[in-house]
């Protein structure tokens, strides 16, 4: 994770996946915010990553999804 922080705005996504792998949740949504922000190409995937799961059931994930333009989460 160390090694992602320094690569710095290029990596948000990739940034918050391990983030929310590692239960660092405020974190995580600080970064794909900042993703989001940037129009970080990476946020394609956010609808299906198993690596975004533990955000799945947060009210900000649903709001992020739908500002992407997606309906929700797959079941």
């Amino acid at each position: 994770m160390r090694e992602l922080r320094t690569l710095g705005d290029r990596v948000l996504y990739q940034q918050a996946q391990g983030l929310a792998e590692a239960r660092a949740i405020d974190e995580a949504f600080d970064a794909l915010e900042r993703a989001h922000a940037l129009r970080d190409s990476g946020l394609i995937y956010a609808r299906n990553d198993p690596f975004l799961d533990p955000l799945r059931g947060d009210a900000r994930f649903k709001a992020l999804l739908e500002r992407l333009g997606f309906d929700g989460p797959v079941a």
